[in-house]
């Protein structure tokens, strides 16, 4: 059967076979049940939209997929994955294109020239998507968009703490990809999970990090924290340095320590919380900074090979 179908396709097509009543809200699925039966049969799905990094790449009606410009991975060119860890992948762009699908499965010839009537169609097929769903690329959220169902639990929150709700400065802004709740976001009293896309984590791509908290008024600190996420396989890696230091003026900061790590070669994800003790009798401070050094570049076994490493910060905890 060459007709189009996805994978969001596969809870209502078995719950239409096994009699089950579908969730209450909407989902994006259409029941393939029809092709199973008659697969010459007529169309149960006519349009796709095509989403990469909350990024709409791509939308297709029956045999025309309309292409937009976007960066995206190829293997072409590109060397086999070993040992449990993916091959390294190209990059190309795409401009605006236009694929007919029924003569050209492989999307190799470019047909937008030839049918500016079409590209029209499905561009206004695109606004009406990105309406609905959003698209990260042109700052749209998108009315019907909500927060997924995650199987990653959030950690448990540290909650108020002394630098809770307290002011901070961001050497540089995260990335607009990964931008959680901005300061703000690192000194609420929740924390990210292991899944990088829940909207907590602060992400740096290719740089370093610099966090200062102003707790407003000399205060006792008795130990600083701060947390990191490792996913490795979506080039997120713990840092390779982390300083925890403090200061009266924020001006001239004490070190409290500096924790240096390798990067070693796993495909294990999680949190880590890197935290610093100081001394109970210690002066008061006001101000208390986190650096934290990023490896970079991935390192020469990892797929990403060169190419810059993300490091992704969440809640700096003062107690």
């Amino acid at each position: 059967c060459d007709r189009l179908a996805a994978t969001i396709d596969v809870l209502p097509t078995i719950a239409e076979v096994a009699g089950a009543a579908l969730p209450e809200r909407p989902i994006d699925g259409v029941s393939l049940l029809p092709l199973l039966e008659a697969p010459d049969g007529p169309a149960v799905r006519r349009e796709y939209a095509y989403y990469y990094g909350g990024n709409l790449i791509a939308v297709r009606r029956d045999r025309w997929k309309l292409v937009f410009p976007h960066q995206y991975r190829t293997m072409t060119g590109g060397t086999p994955g070993e040992n449990g860890h993916p091959g390294r992948y190209g990059q190309q762009t795409s401009g605006l294109e236009l694929y007919d699908l029924d003569a050209d499965v492989g999307e190799t010839t470019d047909v937008a020239a030839e049918h500016p009537e079409i590209v029209a169609e499905l561009q206004a097929l695109a606004d009406v998507v990105r309406a609905d769903l959003g698209d990260r690329k042109h700052k749209m959220t998108g009315a019907g968009a909500r927060p997924p169902g995650r199987l990653a639990p959030l950690r448990s929150p540290p909650g108020e703490h002394v630098a809770y709700g307290k002011d901070v400065h961001l050497a540089e802004p995260p990335s607009d990809k990964y931008p959680g709740d901005g300061g703000p976001g690192l000194v609420d009293g929740d924390l990210g999970s292991e899944d990088f896309t829940d909207g907590r984590w602060l992400g740096y791509e290719g740089r370093d990090v610099e966090v200062v908290v102003d707790l407003g008024e000399p205060t006792a600190v008795q130990r600083v924290s701060a947390s990191f996420l490792r996913a490795q396989n979506s080039w997120i890696f713990l840092p390779r340095a982390v300083e925890l230091a403090v200061s009266v003026d924020g001006a001239d900061y004490d070190v409290v320590k500096t924790i240096r790590r390798d990067t070693e070669p796993t495909l294990t994800e999680g949190t880590k919380t890197f935290s610093a003790k100081r001394d109970p009798s210690a002066p008061l401070v006001r101000y208390v900074r986190v650096k934290a050094t990023s490896v970079g570049t991935c390192p020469e076994w990892h797929v990403g090979r060169g190419g810059p490493a993300w490091v992704f910060v969440d809640e700096v905890v003062v107690e």
